[in-house]
């Protein structure tokens, strides 16, 4: 889930113990990983268009 209103990205990942982990971005200058796509995203680009970003 992404936030357009603030900086707040919920991530969920599936535990080989089937149990899911929770891991929450609230800051601009953390990275997303996903590693089943062997993929990382700066929350940065998440934000990039976000106009509310200029004004703070």
């Amino acid at each position: 889930m992404v936030e357009p209103e603030r900086i707040y990205v919920e991530h969920y990942k599936k535990l080989e113990s089937g149990r899911w982990l929770l891991t929450i971005f609230n800051r601009l200058n953390t990275t997303l990983r996903l590693e089943s796509l062997d993929v990382e995203i700066p929350i940065t680009e998440i934000y990039h268009k976000v106009d509310w970003l200029e004004e703070n």
